[in-house]
């Protein structure tokens, strides 16, 4: 698989600068002095404990789950704050992933919301806290680098440090303190839900060598069945309003990196964008031109024409 992915040669110089954030807002600092953003690592491959030995086909990836009484801290060696050198050569039984974050090893729920807490006690509880020191049982979590743009989030943490690289068992998300890079773009005061799509979304797409959406097999259903489901389902978006997401993604990648390859991709996309879209009655062009002057700034009367003409 070809290695595509954008990666900053900017490394971290301040720790406690670097703060990483969970959907829910807790805020931890990294407090790795010269943690390198986007950083890709080659992990062992799922179903084992180190090298592997023999032929194991399958072995790529694990659906075991991290287990803290198994995985933990207490039981098992974790790795240290920045990659090893092996962590950063592949390997025969290696698969490629992209760090973007650090779990609580030994208690990853430990700032999870729980049931019946009040939205004013867990707001109040997180400004008390603040931007907490890094957790001395912190472990570092991945998501698998892919080829095109997975359809769900899968996330991972690394553990039992084995001939200079971790083995991977998968975690839940929303128990991961996301480094800053992948915040880019996203208000600190958005809904949670919005939080943890755009989160979601960010790491898939950076971690995506090609930034298309996999095809997702789908079960044969009667037209009359689709207008019932589109009708009533929220989440049901337009074309248009794709078109939209997708630019958006590719910005914050942009703004992200640095890198002006991003740029090229919205223009392409843009360009091939279907007929009904481009030539719509009422599309204008002024805010798309504007956006697409890279040498000077986008303002904000602009960024609203280019949202408002992509809409339509």
């Amino acid at each position: 698989m070809a290695d595509t992915n954008p990666q900053t040669d900017v490394r971290v110089v301040d720790g406690d600068a670097d703060v990483a954030v969970t959907m829910d807002g807790e805020q931890m600092k990294v407090q790795a002095v010269g943690r390198l953003p986007m950083q890709k690592v080659f992990l062992w491959e799922g179903n084992l404990d180190g090298p592997k030995k023999k032929k194991d086909k399958g072995a790529g990836l694990t659906n075991k789950g991290y287990n803290p009484d198994e995985d933990g801290p207490a039981v098992a060696t974790q790795g240290g704050r920045l990659p090893t050198s092996e962590e950063l050569q592949s390997g025969p039984t290696t698969v490629q992933y992209l760090e973007v974050g650090l779990v609580v090893g030994d208690k990853p729920d430990k700032y999870k919301p729980t049931a019946g807490s009040s939205k004013k006690d867990m707001k109040a509880d997180r400004q008390r806290r603040g931007q907490m020191p890094r957790d001395k049982n912190a472990i570092r979590a991945f998501i698998p680098i892919t080829e095109n743009i997975p359809t769900q989030s899968k996330y991972y943490v690394g553990i039992k440090l084995a001939g200079g690289r971790l083995n991977p068992r998968s975690i839940d998300g929303e128990v991961i303190f996301f480094y800053p890079e992948f915040w880019q773009g996203v208000p600190e005061d958005a809904p949670k839900v919005t939080r943890r799509t755009f989160v979601n979304n960010q790491t898939k797409y950076l971690a995506a060598t090609n930034k298309t959406q996999a095809e997702r097999a789908t079960a044969s259903i009667t037209v009359g069945d689709m207008e019932k489901w589109t009708a009533s389902n929220p989440l049901v978006i337009t074309p248009a309003e794709n078109l939209v997401n997708t630019l958006a993604l590719q910005y914050t990648a942009f703004l992200a990196t640095d890198d002006r390859g991003n740029l090229s991709n919205m223009l392409s996309h843009a360009e091939n964008v279907i007929t009904d879209l481009r030539y719509g009655l009422h599309t204008a062009s002024d805010g798309i031109k504007a956006f697409f002057e890279f040498s000077e700034d986008l303002g904000p009367a602009e960024a609203q024409l280019v949202i408002q003409e992509l809409k339509v």
